[in-house]
């Protein structure tokens, strides 16, 4: 009798297990308006703005805009999971933006609670730096999307609120040394360049080009005044078959120019459906094998 009990209770696991619905995000309602209301910046009066770099379908797939469509050959922005590669790539564009007077798609100056509305799509966010008690404060640039998605329902959120991440420096307002490095991700590939140009820019606007090759060590050095201005470094022309990506600390920029994938995986796809389904199947293997091994010893 005990048997029969739990080779029924088996079997109602299975069948359960079995029919255990696999639950996934409602699609993005694409075309919808939502508002980012953004908190927590050190002062009031500074600009922030929005590019749009991509639209998105209602899987949160990206396809470049017609304003970041010239740089799709040197950017990858589709399945990347890793936060150091996300940081990487607002960097690298915020240099494009920036250097080629890209057309912003939202503009506005900064007052606790303001609200910027966005519809559906990837969006890069910059602002002005500020200075307060001769300290520059500056956000570091940031991916938004809209909608985004709640960490606990998964479900998309079309108004949310956002705390831009931001570094701080003294204003020295004495010469200061900066440095621009080339890298090489290709595994010493034939297709390397003997040089390639590099735009520095300040505030906006193009300080000067230098050229990096092998006699300079892939490397520059400039000296200007730490007065709080914002410095920028973009690549000219990116070589064929290279992809590009720029970080940098206060005073370092490095380029580095690489043929493969940056990492990609994805460490927080959530395995829970699958691990169900196999569970159920092994489930309803075992039940089925212990329903005959009852029936040969009743016989």
């Amino acid at each position: 009798m005990k048997r029969s009990y739990l080779r029924l209770a088996i079997c109602m696991f299975s069948l359960f297990m079995l029919l255990l619905p696999v639950h996934a995000s409602e699609p993005v309602e694409t075309g919808r308006t939502g508002t980012i209301t953004i908190e927590g910046y050190p002062g009031e009066g500074a600009h922030f703005y929005f590019y749009k770099v991509a639209d998105v379908n209602e899987n949160m797939e990206f396809t470049l805009t017609d304003t970041f469509r010239p740089y799709e050959e040197n950017v990858i922005l589709n399945d990347i999971h890793d936060q150091n590669t996300w940081a990487e790539l607002a960097e690298t564009l915020r240099s494009y933006a920036v250097g080629d007077k890209l057309k912003t798609y939202k503009s506005l100056i900064y007052t606790s609670g303001c609200k910027a509305e966005l519809e559906t799509g990837l969006y890069l966010m910059l602002s002005d730096p500020i200075i307060i008690d001769g300290w520059t404060c500056r956000t570091i640039p940031m991916f938004v999307t809209m909608p985004t998605a709640d960490e606990t329902t998964g479900d998309w959120i079309y108004d949310y609120t956002i705390v831009p991440k931001q570094e701080k420096e003294p204003v020295r307002n004495k010469e200061t040394e900066y440095k621009v490095i080339k890298q090489w991700a290709d595994g010493n590939g034939t297709k390397r360049p003997p040089s390639i140009k590099v735009n520095i820019i300040k505030n906006g606007v193009v300080y000067e080009t230098v050229v990096l090759n092998k006699d300079n060590d892939w490397c520059y050095t400039w000296k200007a005044m730490d007065d709080g201005s914002e410095w920028y470094v973009q690549e000219v022309s990116i070589p064929l078959g290279y992809k590009v990506r720029i970080s940098h600390n206060a005073t370092t920029f490095i380029l580095c120019n690489y043929t493969d994938a940056p990492n990609t995986s994805d460490p927080g796809t959530s395995k829970a459906p699958m691990i169900g389904l196999c569970l159920g199947g092994a489930g309803a293997l075992l039940a089925g094998y212990l329903l005959l091994t009852g029936r040969k010893e009743s016989k």
